[in-house]
């Protein structure tokens, strides 16, 4: 069958293989087509019925298009790489594709000349004289189940070119129109615990389905037409409802629509969120306040735990958050269901939310449901303004959470000094705790203190500033860290000579049994902080909790220079694991990777 044959037979089929918009070819690319087709082994009618040629919106750029890994349906042959080059004329585009221009190229790179609204470089111009067929083209795309594609067009954005396609779904059968308004099933992959959405007519553009686009985008007669023709105007999608959507578009006259058309106010998508939360999140003032305004609950807890209130704070949006206290929502909020409002507005550092939740009488002290504080959450984000705010409100600067954090430990953690400072000058005497003093002692009994916490942290300007209130250099804290082996894992060698000069004991364990001359050769990463050890009378030889030694951890960790610090150093390299007069197996298969193979003979002690 040749290719006329087989177009002309599959007309009535998917009109990926239609010819699409079509146009002459120009007299000069035929007469270099036949030139070509007698040095080229291939059927060159086939080419010349593969070419869409239309009107350039650009003079002066020529484009050609091959979608070479987008479709099956194109031609990557000689005749096509010659026709590429051979192209001169200036106000022609090549589209090539076998036999027909694909719906992607329609949506993405075309414009109807008639929509007169600006365009792209290499926009494909259509002409009013084949506006028609254009249209045609569209229509069989939707009678064939792709409307999910036609929805993807980039003229959609135009109201001109929405007015022509709504008369193009008007022309569908109402029984035909509804299916494809309600493509997606939701159905479960039990094979791997994944949610997908399972299409009806396997259109390639996975979205949320025609409907619940036209809320998202603002597409209000298209919307309105749906609704006409009954569209399920609860319909629930993955991630959103026709409501839902059309509050995180912004769309009032839609959300209006759809609430005087009956739509379930309480309704939340498969995450959980309602229309009031997710107006919230969206930053939508003005749908918050129609949705307020017909009755939706101001203080309504959503599946995933969050109120509107929450979730302004949570996006720093001051006046939504003034709207709902203004309408009468429930400020100091059961922390039972999760963070509260204050602990959101301190975690995002946004002050004048969390003044205002604070005149309106908000607990500084309340935590969360797994303990969390305001002062921590302030202190985690590094927000001074918030955290003098909060202590001249009363707060408990020793108060620690859930997870063993203190306001200290967590500033202790971050960057600041000068929010440090603020915590121990708060108090009289920082080795007590009284009102609103800050123990730089503190270890709460289930993490760790604040010198661990800034080792740990890299911030030498703050660990010598809590060894200047009197924290001892030794110690360890309750997951057994101490400040040297917490510098050790930090990396930060100006810590670790730091804590030496102040008398740091080089072979303390930790609660791990674990050295920090160990722990810095099993991470492998800094020679310098193994030499600022070595320096010092290091115990080379000594073993952890499971036998290993320096010189094992530095074989593991990879770092040759490491290995050879120790070896220079004098390290037994016969001391390991099994406590054989032999070389261990990690000492053994580094050596030979690395072809030490002297180290049996020179360095065995």
């Amino acid at each position: 069958m040749s290719l006329s044959e087989h177009r002309e037979h599959n007309m009535d089929e998917d009109p990926s293989t239609s010819a699409g918009i079509k146009c002459s070819i120009p007299k000069e690319l035929q007469d270099e087509l036949d030139l070509i087709a007698a040095n080229v082994p291939r059927d060159i009618e086939e080419v010349k019925e593969s070419l869409t040629l239309c009107s350039c919106c650009d003079s002066h750029n020529i484009e050609i298009e091959s979608w070479k890994e987008e479709s099956e349906k194109c031609v990557d042959t000689p005749v096509v790489n010659i026709i590429s080059q051979i192209v001169e004329s200036e106000t022609n585009v090549l589209i090539v594709g076998e036999p027909g221009m694909d719906i992607r190229v329609i949506n993405e790179r075309t414009q109807l000349e008639s929509v007169n609204e600006q365009h792209g470089k290499f926009t494909i111009m259509i002409s009013r004289q084949y506006e028609q067929e254009y249209c045609k083209r569209i229509e069989s795309e939707l009678q064939f189940g792709k409307m999910n594609q036609c929805f993807c067009n980039s003229q959609m954005k135009f109201e001109k070119y929405r007015a022509l396609f709504l008369d193009i779904l008007k022309s569908m059968d109402d029984s035909l129109l509804l299916e494809r308004i309600n493509t997606y099933d939701l159905v479960a992959n039990n094979e791997h615990h994944e949610i997908e959405y399972e299409d009806y007519r396997s259109d390639e553009d996975m979205t949320e389905g025609p409907f619940l686009t036209a809320c998202i985008q603002g597409y209000y007669d298209i919307v309105q037409y749906f609704i006409s023709k009954g569209a399920d105007i609860n319909l629930c999608g993955l991630f959103g409802s026709p409501l839902i959507d059309a509050c995180i578009g912004g769309n009032e006259n839609i959300v209006q629509l759809l609430i005087d058309e009956g739509s379930d106010k309480n309704q939340t998508n498969r995450i959980g969120f309602t229309p009031l939360t997710i107006s919230c999140v969206e930053g939508k003032e003005k749908i918050e306040q129609l949705l307020i305004n017909k009755g939706f609950d101001i203080n309504q807890v959503d599946k995933m735990g969050q109120t509107p209130l929450k979730a302004s704070c949570w996006t720093g949006n001051e006046k939504i958050v003034q709207l709902l206290i203004d309408k009468g929502c429930i400020v100091k909020q059961d922390a039972s269901i999760g963070e509260t409002p204050l602990f959101a507005a301190c975690k995002v550092g946004n002050e004048k939310i969390v003044k205002i939740l604070i005149d309106k009488i908000c607990d500084v002290n309340q935590t969360t449901s797994i303990g969390q504080t305001p002062l921590i959450a302030a202190c985690s984000g590094g927000n001074q303004k918030i955290v003098q705010f909060l202590i001249d409100k009363g707060c408990d600067v020793n108060q620690y959470d859930g997870f063993g954090e203190t306001p200290l430990t967590t500033a202790c953690s971050g960057e600041n000094e000068k929010l440090v400072l603020l915590l121990i000058d708060k108090g009289f005497d920082v080795n007590q705790i009284d009102e609103k003093g800050c123990d730089v002692k503190q270890d709460i009994g289930i993490g760790e203190t604040p010198l661990t916490a800034a080792c740990r942290g890299g911030n030498k300007k703050i660990v010598d500033l809590l060894i200047g209130k009197g924290r001892e250099v030794n110690p360890n804290d309750s997951i057994g860290e101490t400040p040297l082996t917490a510098a050790c894992r930090g990396g930060n060698e100006n810590i670790v000579q730091l804590l030496i000069d102040k008398g740091c004991n080089v072979n303390q364990i930790d609660g791990n049994k674990d050295t920090p001359l160990i722990i810095t050769c099993s991470l492998g990463r800094n020679e310098k902080i193994v030499q600022l050890l070595l320096n010092q009378e290091v115990n080379l030889n000594q073993t952890d909790r499971t036998r290993q030694t320096a010189l094992t951890a530095a074989c593991k960790g990879g770092n040759e220079k490491i290995v050879q610090l120790l070896l220079d150093e004098g390290v037994n390299v016969c001391v390991g694991v099994s406590g054989d007069t032999d070389l261990t197996d990690d000492v053994y298969l580094f050596a030979v990777e690395k072809s030490y193979f002297y180290l049996n003979f020179e360095h065995r002690k």
